[in-house]
C-alpha cells in the first residue's frame, strides 16, 4: 500500500441455528442411539423424543417413508422433553458452528426394533447472542431455567403445543422474524430439526418378478456380507401377512406371492429392518433400457454370429441357442433358417 488506511472491520454474529448432519434414519454398528448435529450461537437446546412402537410400524409406514412424520400420535408415544446444555462439551466458541452428539441410551431405555423421532429446538432464552440493550449473563440472554420433564407416563405433553404457539403468540411481527433479538425469530417452530433414528445392521434389497416371485437380499450394512437365517416377512398393506421364509448361506429369500406386496420386514433377535415395497418406492428406471424382452407365449432363441461383417463369398457360421425351460419342444426337433437379401426376398 502507498499510503496507511484505517478501516472499521464489523465482526458479525452468527444467528442462533441447530441443523441436522448427514442424512437416512438407519444408524449401524453403534452402540445405542447417537446423533450428531452442530448449533451455533446457542448454549442449549430442547430435545424431544417420540417412539413409534415396533408393534405400530406397519401402520406408521402405510403414511410414511422411514423419516416421516405424518400422524405420529397414532403410533407413537412422547417419551422425554430435556433441556440439554451446550456449554459442558469442550466447546470454547459458541459463536460458530460446532458438532455435538446426542446419545438416546441416556436419556431413555431404547426398545429394540422401535423408531425414535428425535426433534430439537430452541427458545429465545436458550441462545447465546448479545443483542443491544438487553441484560445477559455473559453467556447469551438469560440462564437455562429448569425444564426436564423425564416422566411421562401419564403426564403426556399437549400434542397441541404448535398449535397453541401458533395462534396465541401476542409478540409475533412477521417483520421481526428474522431478528434473534426479538421472539418472532424464535416462535412458530421454523428453527426446529427433526429426525427419526432406528438402529440395525439389516440392509435390505428385493426385486419382484413378472412371475410374481419376490426376491430379498438380505446384508451387514457394516461389512456388506450377507447374512444367512434372517427371518424374511412379507405384508400386504392391510398388515396382514402373506409369507414367512429364511435366508439361505447367500443372504437370499425366495418367496412365491399370490398377494400384492407391500412391507418387507427382516428379524435378526432384537434387530429389525423394513422396506416397502409398494410401487411408488420402487427405484427409477426410466433413465435407463433394461425393461427386456416379455415373452408371452412360445420359447425365446438367440441367434448370432462369428463375426458382425462378412466379405461376398465368405462362408457365414450361425449359432441358435434355444430355451426351453419347460421342456415343450421334443429332441431333434428341426430349426428353420431363412437367409434374405436387403431387399426382403427369401434366398435360401
Amino acid at each position: 500500500m502507498k499510503a496507511a488506511k484505517s478501516v472499521e472491520v464489523a465482526f458479525e454474529q452468527l444467528k442462533p441455528g441447530v441443523r441436522l448432519v448427514g442424512k437416512g434414519v438407519v444408524l449401524p454398528g453403534t452402540d445405542g442411539l447417537v446423533m450428531p448435529f452442530e448449533a451455533v450461537s446457542l448454549k442449549a437446546i430442547q430435545a424431544q423424543i417420540t417412539r413409534i412402537y415396533e408393534s405400530n410400524i406397519p401402520q406408521f409406514l402405510q403414511v410414511n417413508d422411514l423419516e416421516g412424520n405424518r400422524e405420529i400420535r397414532r403410533v407413537g408415544k412422547p417419551l422425554l422433553k430435556k433441556t440439554i446444555s451446550l456449554n459442558n462439551q469442550g466447546v470454547t466458541d459458541l459463536g460458530k458452528w460446532n458438532r455435538f452428539t446426542l446419545d438416546l441410551n441416556q436419556l431413555i431405555k431404547a426398545e429394540p426394533g422401535a423408531i425414535y423421532q428425535v426433534q430439537l429446538s430452541f427458545q429465545q432464552k436458550h441462545a447465546a447472542y448479545n443483542c443491544p440493550g438487553m441484560q445477559t449473563t455473559g453467556e447469551g440472554m438469560t440462564t437455562v431455567a429448569d425444564e426436564n420433564q423425564d416422566d411421562y407416563e401419564e403426564d403426556e405433553f399437549s400434542y397441541w403445543d404448535a398449535y397453541e404457539n401458533y395462534y396465541y403468540d401476542p409478540d409475533y411481527r412477521w417483520e421481526e422474524r428474522d431478528n434473534p433479538c426479538h421472539s418472532s425469530y424464535y416462535a412458530y417452530g421454523h428453527r426446529t430439526v427433526t429426525r427419526n433414528l432406528l438402529a440395525s445392521n439389516l440392509g435390505l434389497m428385493a426385486k419382484l418378478g413378472n412371475d410374481r416371485q419376490l426376491m430379498v437380499a438380505v446384508t451387514d450394512l457394516q461389512t456388506t456380507d450377507p447374512l444367512s437365517g434372517i427371518t424374511v416377512e412379507v405384508y400386504d398393506f392391510q398388515q396382514q401377512l402373506i409369507e414367512s421364509t429364511f435366508t439361505g448361506n447367500d443372504g437370499f429369500a425366495a418367496v412365491d406371492l399370490t398377494k400384492k406386496p407391500y412391507l418387507i420386514i427382516a428379524k435378526n433377535g432384537d434387530e429389525r429392518g423394513y422396506l416397502k415395497v409398494d410401487d411408488g418406492n420402487a427405484l427409477s428406471m426410466s433413465n435407463f433400457d433394461v425393461s427386456g424382452q416379455v415373452i408371452s407365449k412360445g420359447v425365446k432363441g438367440f441367434l448370432y454370429g462369428e463375426r458382425g461383417v462378412w466379405r461376398p463369398g465368405d462362408d457365414i457360421f450361425l449359432t441358435f441357442i434355444l430355451e426351453d425351460k419347460n421342456d415343450q419342444i421334443p429332441d431333434k426337433h428341426p430349426v428353420t433358417f431363412e437367409l434374405k437379401n436387403p431387399r426382403g426376398q427369401v434366398k435360401q
